[in-house]
């Protein structure tokens, strides 16, 4: 610790926690640590290497680090240091751009998820450690920490599967799919929240010898069901995982679009293809027709040797995937989704 004083700090207070930011140059996002003070223990984030960019910033993954102090003895102790996720957000050019991704939103969505009981026991969305500003020279950047959770839900296929060239488990993907229906369920009713951005990348798998465990994350564009006078009519969300009405830029009911992407995390988890919405059959004028035809496509669509699985199955998902991924006055419920049985 005494190695990194010599570096400067920006200062952001409130009234119950100083935040010390060190950098060579924030500007370019080139962080060093992050120390937050709060009452007897120090958390010290280090290690920090970037991921990727944001909207409007950068993620980078780190080390969280609890300090105290034994004042006996005049030592530094370490309590734990846990793996998190750093994502920065130059608030000047969200507001500059009126964007719906409002990191200051998704940090309350977060905490008030995991303040319901339920929701916090089935530990299915990921939680924050802190969040806070930084007044920089040009803008006031946001910073939100989070718990690292594993490998996000492409990259666990990959490195698990493709990249050893082995067939993927189809029993580890229905009970990927059985925890994220269980957790969608539980955003909606109990949390009252829909996430509008449903899709791998923004799903978490942490994988243990006898367990794949998933939570889902980014609830940046994520929406309190109450605000309906909100804009649920703007294009929100992931070309191949966004529903058509929302693609349209209709007025659309968010739990439903939510569910739209749901089925095509199913449909990549089957077949490891991102989904496109411009092959599958959803414009033809009879309804039974337009069934069929879904049917057919997805059929084909996952009819995969790198994906072994009976035929009776491979009908099941097939029915299942053309019964979410479709206009919604014909999309399945929730009820009806969590009800379906793949095996």
């Amino acid at each position: 610790m005494s190695s990194q004083s010599n570096i400067p700090y920006y200062h952001y207070e409130t009234h119950t926690t100083t935040y010390k930011v060190g950098k060579q140059n924030y500007d370019n996002e080139c962080m060093k640590f992050i120390k937050t003070e709060c009452g007897d223990d120090e958390l010290w984030y280090d290690d920090i290497k970037k991921l990727h960019p944001t909207n409007f910033g950068f993620a980078y993954r780190a080390m969280c680090n609890t300090y105290t102090h034994d004042s006996q003895d005049n030592k530094v102790l370490v309590k734990k240091s846990v793996p998190v996720v750093i994502k920065t957000t130059n608030m000047s050019q969200v507001k500059y751009k009126n964007y719906l991704d409002n990191p200051e939103e998704e940090a309350k969505i977060l905490r008030d998820l995991n303040k319901n009981t339920r929701i916090h026991s089935a530990d299915c969305f990921v939680k924050v450690v802190d969040d806070f500003n930084i007044e920089c020279l040009s803008h006031i950047t946001h910073i939100i920490i989070t718990e690292d959770g594993g490998l996000d839900l492409k990259d666990f296929i990959f490195k698990n599967f493709i990249r050893k060239e082995q067939p993927v488990d189809m029993e580890r993907m229905f009970s990927i799919w059985r925890q994220l229906v269980i957790a969608v369920h539980l955003l909606h009713t109990e949390g009252q929240i829909c996430h509008l951005d449903l899709k791998p990348e923004n799903i978490l798998v942490e994988s243990t010898e006898e367990y794949d465990k998933v939570r889902i994350i980014d609830f940046g564009v994520a929406r309190y069901l109450q605000d309906t006078g909100k804009p649920f009519g703007k294009k929100i969300g992931t070309e191949g995982y966004m529903a058509p009405e929302v693609r349209e830029s209709n007025k659309y009911n968010p739990c439903k679009a939510d569910l739209f992407s749901l089925g095509a995390t199913l449909s990549f988890l089957v077949t490891s293809i991102e989904p496109n919405e411009n092959e599958i059959p959803l414009s033809i004028s009879s309804p039974e027709a337009e069934l069929n035809d879904r049917l057919s496509f997805f059929e084909r669509h996952c009819s995969s040797p790198r994906y072994p699985r009976s035929p009776q199955v491979s009908r099941k998902v097939s029915s299942l995937l053309a019964n979410i991924m479709c206009p919604c006055e014909n999309r399945f419920t929730l009820s009806q989704i969590s009800e379906f049985d793949l095996n």
